[in-house]
């Protein structure tokens, strides 16, 4: 795994940066007291043969051998960590944790902002938009996708959630060629995610 470091001026979206190749919403009110139900259920994947786990706001996810960690600053209240395969031009899993009071209806309106600018893009097409229960974190919005980007077709899935005290957002996005995305490594890094404290 390599690890660089680096800034960028101003806050940014994950939707925003996923379009580019890269990879908010608030509120005061607490957090729900019991683990919400979603529509689905995100497995956890606690190891992958060869990577190594790296934290950063309290949130850890894995970096498969042979991948780029790149960590960027992109505001005062906001990290992100891009995951990029040796050769590849396109991040394979982008991870941002923002650092703010949510509770589940703000992290449903930060979802929508993220999908609306997405969509919006004109190459993305929407397959579905559903909820995920994800073990140890508050109640997660999952979209998915195909990005076309000038005929090279991306899947993508990217999950909104909060972490369980309602203090983070954890903004998470993967994608892979059109059809491999689904048990590929970026699913299984994407999964990885968790909240270490």
């Amino acid at each position: 795994m390599t690890r660089r470091r680096g800034r960028l001026a101003g806050a940014a979206v994950v939707a925003g940066l996923l379009l580019v190749g890269c990879g908010s919403g608030g509120g005061d009110a607490t957090p729900t007291a019991a683990a919400p139900q979603g529509d689905e259920v995100i497995e956890p994947v606690a190891d992958l043969a060869g990577a190594e786990r790296t934290s950063f706001d309290g949130v850890s996810i894995l970096v498969p051998e042979g991948v780029d960690a790149v960590e960027r600053e992109l505001s005062e209240t906001t990290r992100q960590i891009t995951l990029v395969e040796d050769g590849a031009e396109r991040a394979m899993v982008v991870l941002t944790v923002t650092d703010e009071d949510v509770d589940d209806a703000a992290v449903a309106a930060s979802a929508q902002a993220a999908r609306a600018q997405v969509v919006g893009s004109g190459a993305f097409t929407e397959e579905s938009t559903t909820t995920a229960s994800w073990e140890g974190f508050g109640l997660a919005h999952v979209l998915r996708g195909t990005l076309d980007l000038a005929g090279d077709e991306r899947d993508v899935t990217m999950v909104t959630t909060r972490d369980p005290d309602g203090t983070r957002i954890v903004a998470v996005s993967a994608e892979a060629a059109a059809g491999e995305l689904d048990g590929s490594t970026a699913d299984e890094v994407l999964r990885s995610v968790r909240v270490e404290g």
